[in-house]
């Protein structure tokens, strides 16, 4: 995860000091994601992340100039690609996206994606912050409709995009609103309920599989 080099003295005066600690972009990253999934953008502080992670606030601040910059870094390296989805299949498609945004939504980092989907409704921010992770998820769901189209497996561009925000929407749905104490049943039934939600959506569509 980490790309940034050390800093070298020239001959030319350029400062000197203690060198970059080449570790610090994976400290930050999983202290801002674990004091994100708690404290909400209200508590998503620079002062409050370096406390959590141990480093100076000059450190985070060379990096990142706000905390609006250091989510959506945070969100781009804690977040699983989604690469683009193209089995030859629709249902197949369907189906490997829905096991991605599971998986991701399940993760270790999963907390906070919720979080930030509740802030994303009040706070502008957070939603320039986290836009340019959404936008990798609608296009990959895009990708896979378009050629459903072509396939003719489903009757057009309005059934296609149904078709995703079902699967998309569902998932959300089902993984954020159960309660914890439903949560390992939840998990375990995952499978089952990513099939049967699959089949749903393409049968609320009309396709033609």
């Amino acid at each position: 995860m980490c790309h940034h080099a050390g800093m070298a003295a020239t001959s030319t005066g350029a400062r000197r000091g203690r060198p970059r600690d080449p570790e610090i972009e994976d400290r930050v990253y999983d202290a801002a994601a674990e004091l994100y999934s708690k404290a909400g953008w209200s508590g998503f502080r620079i002062d409050a992340v370096a406390r959590q992670c141990g480093v100076g606030k000059d450190a985070i601040y060379r990096r990142w100039p706000n905390r609006v910059a250091l989510l959506a870094q945070v969100l781009t390296a804690r977040s699983l690609y989604f690469e683009d989805i193209d089995t030859g299949d629709t249902r197949a498609d369907l189906e490997a996206m829905a096991d991605l945004y599971i998986a991701h939504l399940t993760g270790p980092y999963g907390n906070m994606l919720h979080q930030v989907l509740v802030d994303r409704l009040h706070h502008a921010e957070v939603r320039e912050a986290s836009d340019d992770y959404y936008r990798v998820l609608v296009q990959a769901g895009r990708r896979i409709g378009r050629r459903a189209v072509r396939r003719g497996d489903v009757p057009d561009s309005a059934a296609a995009t149904l078709m995703i925000d079902l699967v998309i929407g569902g998932i959300q749905n089902h993984i954020v609103t159960t309660p914890r104490e439903l949560r390992p049943r939840m998990r375990s039934r995952l499978p089952q309920f990513r099939t049967a939600l699959v089949q749903a959506a393409l049968a609320g569509v009309g396709a033609r599989l």
